[in-house]
This record gives structure tokens, C-alpha cells and sequence, in this order.
């Protein structure tokens, strides 16, 4: 798996470590180890064109700093490919959303002293 695309397109298959979506941007990130790969495709030129960039960030020696020493590359992308990124990231996030509202009911159940308790006693 040599070629960048094909490597952004198995990875956005697997679980993002975080998701960022506001307005028309899409993006999603990936830590493993020292590094965090940012995965974000974009319209250009009124949306004529399309790109994807990977921002590649490690950090230096395991500080605990922010990540630093960062690549960047972009590749082109066709207007389905661009819309297949954009769809399983907003999969994703809607998926990773619902979990997290399933935790929080849970968290929220477990916790005494609810008006569930309240009304039993």
C-alpha cells in the first residue's frame, strides 16, 4: 500500500480517535504511539476540485507537549471520492455520538440518588 490515497482510504475505516465537523469542514484524527494522523478532505475552488490533506504530528521525545515535527501532504481527490471520505466521517461521528449517549445514560442510571431512587424511597 504505497500510494497515499489508497493508505487514507483503508485507515478511515477504522475507528478515529477523535472527529471535528462544523460547517463544510470534515475531520478526523488518529493517534498511535508518539504520532497523530489528521485526516481532512476539502472542496477547492467553489467546490470545482477536491483534496484531502494529511497532517502528520509526533511528539518529541514523549513529552507530554503538544504534538510537534509535523508533515504535510495533499492529494487530489474526484468528487466521490471527496463525498466518500466526507459520508464515513459523518458515519462515524454519528456512530461514536449514539455510544456516547448510551455511556452517559448508563453513567447517569448508575449513579444514587436519581428521581428514580428518590420516588422509590
Amino acid at each position: 500500500m504505497s500510494d497515499l490515497k489508497t493508505q487514507i482510504f483503508s485507515v478511515i475505516k477504522k475507528r478515529p480517535h477523535s472527529i471535528c465537523t462544523s460547517f463544510d469542514a470534515y475531520e478526523v484524527a488518529y493517534v498511535n504511539d508518539n504520532s497523530e494522523y489528521i485526516i481532512y478532505p476539502t472542496k477547492c475552488n467553489n467546490g470545482t476540485s477536491f483534496v484531502c490533506t494529511l497532517r502528520v504530528s509526533k511528539r518529541c521525545n514523549n513529552d507530554t507537549l503538544p504534538f510537534a515535527d509535523e508533515t504535510i501532504r495533499k492529494v487530489e481527490l474526484t468528487e466521490k471520492e471527496y463525498m466518500d471520505l466526507k459520508w464515513a466521517i459523518e458515519a462515524w461521528k454519528e456512530q461514536i455520538e449514539e455510544q456516547d449517549l448510551e455511556e452517559f445514560k448508563d453513567f447517569a442510571e448508575s449513579e444514587p440518588g436519581t428521581m428514580d431512587d428518590l420516588l422509590h424511597d
